[in-house]
């Protein structure tokens, strides 16, 4: 399954064995987003983490205006949040056509 192998690559989740991970797995929703969409601002309430199947994000800076690094498939956000229940710590928005997978606490 597609979804385990992103899982996998995930720290928090890397210890698990096929079949956690299968369920967890069946709990990932797709999700499309167009160039130029934020996915989620600094400061948002979060639950839930995102795995970039593909395409590509860009993390913003404070100032709004500059992309300080960019995230493409395999890459993962939003760990934090959906973990501890703490406010999303920077801005993501999408620079290419981006599929996500999304996992909701």
């Amino acid at each position: 399954m597609e979804q385990v192998k992103l899982l996998k690559r995930i720290p928090l989740f890397r210890n698990l064995d096929d079949s956690d991970l299968g369920l967890i797995a069946t709990k990932l929703h797709r999700e499309r987003y167009s160039k130029g969409v934020y996915v989620f601002n600094k400061g948002d309430f979060g639950d839930t983490l995102y795995l970039v199947d593909s395409g590509e994000l860009a993390v913003v800076g404070d100032d709004g205006d500059q992309a300080i690094a960019f995230l493409g498939p395999g890459s993962f956000v939003g760990e934090i949040s959906l973990v501890l229940a703490q406010p999303r710590t920077a801005t993501r928005q999408v620079v290419i056509d981006a599929q996500l997978w999304a996992l909701r606490k």
